[in-house]
């Protein structure tokens, strides 16, 4: 039985992944050259989606921090972070594939 505790926080914790592994994700995306997964159009140059991910890694952990207090009281552990953040790095790659699909690339 799943329980989450806090839902803020759980909600908070899923929507930091979710911002975070997209950012992971186009760097990845710029170093490896993958142009299916890319939501900026870099045309040979690195550093733009380079700087788009490691921004969206800086902004949800600053998000995070700001907007969750309760972060060091008890929340979701065990299985429940396990299905938070596995189900945010699904659909963060799916959001990168559609998008940059949507862009033509």
């Amino acid at each position: 039985m799943l329980n989450f505790v806090e839902p803020r926080v759980a909600v908070h914790y899923f929507v930091l992944v979710l911002i975070g592994f997209t950012g992971v994700v186009q760097i990845a995306a710029v170093r490896y050259q993958l142009k299916s997964l890319l939501l900026v159009s870099s045309q040979g140059q690195q550093w733009p989606g380079t700087l788009l991910g490691l921004s969206m890694i800086t902004l949800a952990f600053t998000w995070f921090i700001i907007a969750t207090p309760e972060m060091l009281l008890p929340g979701p552990a065990g299985f429940e972070i396990g299905l938070l953040f596995s189900t945010a790095t699904v659909l963060a790659l799916c959001i990168c594939r559609l998008t940059a699909a949507l862009l033509g690339r």
